[in-house]
């Protein structure tokens, strides 16, 4: 529900869902030896997600929503893309 959130037109609403989601990810990540578990419920929204991303005009969410998909992409990417690289414009 979060993922679909994040891609609502209410960019408060927005904001809250990712911020929500870093939350969770970031205190289920205690260590980085496996992936972590929110990650593998993630995956199935990633391109939407990075659809939605590449859409929005330049933003303060657009900026937040590009580090949070910079680290996803260090797992879901095509390997060798390098893809998270490309986030940080």
């Amino acid at each position: 529900m979060l993922c679909e959130r994040i891609k609502d037109s209410d960019e408060g609403l927005a904001k809250t869902a990712l911020e929500t989601l870093k939350e969770i990810v970031r205190s289920s990540t205690t260590s980085m030896t496996s992936i972590p578990k929110p990650f593998k419920f993630i995956k199935p929204h990633y391109d939407s997600v990075v659809t939605h991303y590449e859409r929005l005009p330049p933003s303060f969410l657009k900026r937040i929503l590009a580090d949070f998909l910079s680290v996803l992409a260090m797992t879901m990417a095509e390997p060798g893309k390098n893809i998270s690289l490309a986030f940080l414009k």
